[in-house]
């Protein structure tokens, strides 16, 4: 494709218009670390979503299938879905809530505790190499930023729900 110098220079003009709109660069960053989790994923034998939903039980150590579709902002059924894959391969299991019989809890298995060990080690040397050349400064402002920014999101979410 052999472009102008014009035609460069429109096409330069288009990215930084893009560049600005925040959605944009958000969802842009959202799928670049998916795709690389997925390729670092890979060496493991987990799926995106089970890899979420192992680290979600390996820090909360018992959550609900509504919990976890809460927390990854996915449908009940693509949960549900995971969660039965998850079952079999014997990386969780499942029980009853004592407290509300509507419920079932699920926690990881020994199985799941170790390919949630091998998870832990290989996401925190990516996340430190993600960071490493961002001053803790900024990584304060970003991180406070991010939280204003999601929860504006959730509020408005929230309030078009209730229409």
């Amino acid at each position: 494709m052999n472009l102008s110098l014009n035609d460069l220079s429109e096409r330069v003009r288009k990215l930084e218009l893009l560049n600005e709109n925040l959605g944009y660069r958000i969802s842009r960053l959202s799928k670049l670390v998916e795709v690389e989790a997925v390729m670092r994923l890979q060496s493991v034998g987990v799926s995106l979503y089970e890899f979420r939903i192992i680290i979600i039980l390996g820090i909360f150590e018992e959550a609900t299938a509504r919990d976890l579709s809460e927390l990854m902002v996915i449908d009940k059924g693509q949960i549900s879905r995971v969660v039965s894959q998850l079952v079999r391969r014997g990386y969780i299991r499942s029980r009853q809530d004592a407290e509300n019989r509507l419920f079932k809890l699920l926690s990881l298995t020994p199985e799941g505790m170790k390919v949630h060990g091998k998870l832990e080690v290989l996401f925190e040397d990516r996340n430190r190499a993600f960071v490493a050349n961002v001053s803790q400064d900024d990584m304060e402002t970003f991180q406070r930023v991010l939280a204003q920014l999601s929860e504006t999101v959730e509020q408005r979410l929230k309030t078009e729900r209730a229409r």
